[in-house]
């Protein structure tokens, strides 16, 4: 593995020509190493390079003789990584997981998982039905969890490669907007159209205190930002902006405006 110090940029010249170049820290600003040449890939879905596997990575066929799947850059010709489902219909996603050290590839008819090392593993639990046609992929390490986020529901990402579902409390949503982990507090805050709760490392879903004042805008809680150094959540919302806060954290009587009513 390359040092987490090291990021790269890709470059393209011309169509199907590629170069990543590796940028490593000297003092407080990057050097730009040797650019090394990627091969070509056609019907290119998601190409970028994931440190925590160490290999750049794309999702499409290498030529129209080609099977249509994950195919590591590399060398003169791609690499077909193999396994899972081949030729995945409609738009794929690559996601880095780094609590993992794996890659998520998501589909509209499946889910697999990528280790650096071998063939792709299927995910089961997966149903359009259930989950819903585009998922979001969240990881959480500070509650050794990785979440599965789609229109119908929301899901943990096992270890073993499975979906278990974590129902929502009733009247709280179906459709799940944002999943913003909160380290200190061993807690990830999540977003549906119309609430925000909280998850535990237990798996534990609780409406957190003070969320039936929040307002979603249209399209949900769009700007919701983490605040390390106070471990605060910030929250735009139709109705003005909000903090979550960890009383534990922020101190006695910081969450007396949620329990008590007040504008702010």
């Amino acid at each position: 593995m390359r040092s987490e110090e090291e990021i790269h940029a890709t470059v393209s010249l011309f169509p199907g020509l590629k170069f990543i170049v590796p940028m490593r820290r000297d003092g407080t600003g990057y050097v730009p190493g040797a650019a090394v040449s990627l091969p070509a890939i056609d019907a290119l879905t998601d190409w970028a390079y994931y440190p925590k596997v160490d290999q750049v990575l794309a999702y499409g066929s290498p030529g129209i003789f080609s099977w249509r799947g994950l195919y590591k850059l590399e060398g003169t010709e791609p690499a077909a990584i193999g396994g899972g489902h081949n030729a995945m219909s409609g738009q794929i996603y690559l996601h880095g997981v780094a609590s993992r050290h794996e890659v998520i590839v998501t589909g509209e008819t499946s889910i697999a998982v990528y280790d650096g090392q071998h063939p792709l593993r299927d995910v089961s639990g997966w149903s359009e039905e259930a989950i819903g046609p585009t998922v979001w992929v969240y990881d959480l390490p500070a509650l050794d969890k990785v979440l599965i986020a789609g229109a119908h529901g929301l899901f943990e990402l096992t270890r073993d490669d499975r979906l278990v579902e974590l129902p929502l409390p009733p009247g709280t949503g179906t459709h799940v907007g944002n999943v913003t982990e909160m380290p200190a507090s061993h807690i990830a805050v999540i977003f549906t159209e119309n609430t925000v709760l909280a998850l535990d490392r237990a798996g534990n879903l609780t409406l957190i205190v003070g969320a039936g004042r929040v307002e979603p805008k249209f399209l949900g809680f769009n700007t919701v930002v983490r605040i390390p150094v106070r471990e605060e959540v910030f929250v735009d919302a139709q109705n003005g902006h909000f903090l979550v806060r960890d009383e534990a954290i922020t101190g006695a009587g910081s969450c007396d405006a949620a329990t008590h009513g007040a504008p702010h």
